[in-house]
């Protein structure tokens, strides 16, 4: 669903699929059959350095991360308004 709004928010998306690579803070979740999905910055390029001396916040693409912020933020209302029963709890949140 997350590729689906792309086009209208203009911000480059791509699948990665890192389930038989590594771990996520999403395990626990995952674990527990909670649902969940995960965003990531990953790269081929910057994978190896994940989990390394080299993993920090200094190495962070400032203008991505602002990019990532503002699509998870249009994300989340598309979900809101789209997957939501209508009358259930969390249905109609603006």
């Amino acid at each position: 669903m997350a590729l689906e709004i792309t086009p209208a928010v203009k911000i480059p998306v791509q699948g990665m699929n890192v389930e038989r690579v590594g771990t996520s803070d999403t395990e626990p979740f995952r674990d527990a059959k909670v649902p969940m999905v995960d965003f990531h910055g990953l790269t081929n390029a910057t994978w190896p350095i994940l989990h390394t001396i080299d993993d920090q916040f200094s190495k962070v693409d400032i203008d991505a991360y602002k990019a990532t912020y503002r699509f998870l933020a249009i994300y989340l209302k598309y979900l809101d308004e789209n997957l939501a029963p209508a009358g259930s709890a969390i249905g109609g949140l603006k």
